[in-house]
């Protein structure tokens, strides 16, 4: 569930554009629909005591022969429609006939009950669709039980005549007996006569009841109630087209989320960055405008940047009480993670409790602090490798730091070298033994040193570093670094046997533990 939320967060924007946008499409589309009106007429199926009409209007019909009836009407639809539209064009009714083509039939649950809708862009049409319609069944259901009736009427008559015609043959039988013998062969026959009179009898009354049936007839249903013009239009719906195009919508969107969530490799927060690394998370640093600001430092910052940033010197400090934390070299993946901006406070912590610190900036590359700092940076760490004569002392300047809380005391301080001159030949300088001897200068003149150096995992300046240092720390950009950037220089990191001490979780959000505005992306 939590996985899920974290989704719904992080996609949320993604959702939200597909609910607006299928929505939007939808009132759109049914502002721009024509309004069109529906009328319904309500028929009842009718029981009969008919003995020649079809069981399922018969009077004594089971909840079964009543949906047969129900599928019966449906299914004849189509035929009473044609008719319905030949007699209406008959009459000239042609847009009434038009809306014909739209009627609806639909049974009343489980009950008798048939409805008849019909829509039209004027109520008045759509009305009297569905009343002509109604009254068309009615007239085929008379017309269909008529049929019966006369083809009924056809088989009796032609029973009359087979009948008719062998009681004659038996009477002129009779007639041409003499003998005794043929006598008692004639009362056999006469009795055959008098049986096919009373079956002639019989067939001729049953025919001047069908007669009488056939005029009797008015169909197996019944109108109850007629079709009468609406006077609100049944489409468009704008606020029910738009629920259902904002709920289409909010399942688009979270199927999309879910795809993209899949196909985004990006580390989403800081236990995922220290799963990636397989290292412990020092410390987690929020988003935050404070950061980036020149004059900023670690008393000015916000309780939670503040907070963060003593947390990874405490961490840094505590993490291995057999030996002494006097170098930190801060590294990072790719671009733009942040780490100069934790190198640069990180240092500034350290130096708020009085401690000698030297903050050198070996990004030669890319160097930034001297913008962030406000310092010229036409000297610095390149002079000293070019340079055997210039030592750090000469090229390192001196930053003040902001008063304790309680305003007393002398302001604290600390060093920072400048990358200097950007050069082509960063790596070689770098690698060089005057850099090595640089940095055990440094680190016998100060407490603590910190080195910022380029990205690891995009170039190898910061490779021959790590051997110098006491502990290297990562900086992962939540949001920003993918599972295979950290893997890669996780790999990276493990070749070289490097003190990596842990990751520090930059650009999290509120509620990973960070605010929500913006940090120095460099």
């Amino acid at each position: 569930m939590e996985t899920l939320l974290s989704v719904l967060r992080r996609r949320l924007g993604l959702i939200l554009a597909a609910v607006a946008v299928t929505a939007g499409g939808a009132l759109v589309l049914s502002l721009m629909e024509n309004k069109k009106y529906s009328s319904s007429a309500s028929m009842v199926l009718q029981a009969t005591s008919d003995p020649l009409a079809s069981p399922l209007f018969s009077s004594e019909s089971t909840p079964d022969q009543r949906q047969a009836a129900t599928n019966f009407v449906v299914a004849a639809r189509d035929v009473i429609a044609r008719r319905t539209i030949n007699r209406l064009d008959s009459r000239g009714q042609q847009a009434v006939a038009a809306a014909v083509s739209s009627v609806e039939v639909s049974a009343q649950g489980d009950s008798d009950l048939i409805k008849v809708k019909a829509t039209a862009r004027q109520p008045r049409t759509a009305a009297a669709a569905a009343n002509a319609f109604a009254d068309e069944f009615v007239a085929f259901g008379r017309d269909s039980g008529r049929a019966r009736i006369r083809q009924t009427k056809r088989l009796l008559k032609s029973e009359l005549n087979r009948l008719s015609r062998a009681r004659k043959r038996a009477a002129r039988s009779i007639r041409r007996t003499s003998t005794g013998a043929l006598r008692r062969g004639s009362t056999a026959t006469a009795r055959r006569v008098t049986l096919l009179t009373r079956r002639i009898r019989g067939l001729e009354s049953r025919s001047e009841d069908l007669t009488i049936s056939a005029s009797l007839q008015t169909g197996s249903a019944a109108v109850i109630e007629r079709a009468t013009p609406s006077s609100s239009p049944s489409s468009p719906k704008p606020i029910k087209n738009t629920t259902i195009g904002g709920f289409a919508g909010l399942l688009l969107g979270l199927g999309l989320a879910l795809v993209r969530e899949q196909q985004d490799r990006r580390v989403r927060d800081p236990e995922e960055l220290e799963d990636a690394f397989g290292l412990p998370l020092l410390a987690r640093l929020p988003e935050s405008q404070a950061l980036s600001r020149r004059s900023n430092v670690v008393h000015e910052l916000p309780p939670f940047e503040a907070e963060g940033l003593r947390m990874l010197r405490a961490n840094l400090r505590y993490l291995e009480r057999d030996r002494e934390i006097d170098s930190v070299l801060i590294t990072s993946p790719t671009v733009e993670d942040g780490k100069s901006t934790v190198a640069f406070h990180l240092a500034a912590a350290a130096a708020a409790t009085g401690s000698r610190v030297l903050l050198i900036e070996a990004n030669v590359r890319r160097p930034v602090l001297g913008g962030l700092l406000g310092l010229p940076s036409d000297e610095g760490l390149t002079s000293v490798l070019t340079d055997k004569e210039t030592r750090l002392a000469d090229v390192s300047h001196e930053v003040l730091l902001a008063h304790n809380a309680n305003g007393g005391g002398t302001p604290p301080t600390m060093d920072v070298v400048l990358a200097g001159q950007v050069r082509n030949d960063s790596s070689a300088l770098i690698e060089s033994d005057r850099m090595l001897e640089t940095v055990r200068e440094a680190k016998q003149n100060y407490s603590l040193v910190v080195i910022d150096t380029p990205p690891a995992g995009l170039v190898s300046d910061a490779i021959p570093l790590m051997s110098l240092v006491s502990a290297v720390v990562v900086v992962g950009r939540i949001g920003k670094l993918t599972s295979m950037e950290a893997s890669r220089l996780r790999d990276q990191l493990q070749k070289v046997n490097a003190p990596t001490a842990g990751v520090v979780a930059n650009f999290t959000s509120f509620h990973e533990g960070g605010l929500s505005s913006r940090s120095l992306s460099t």
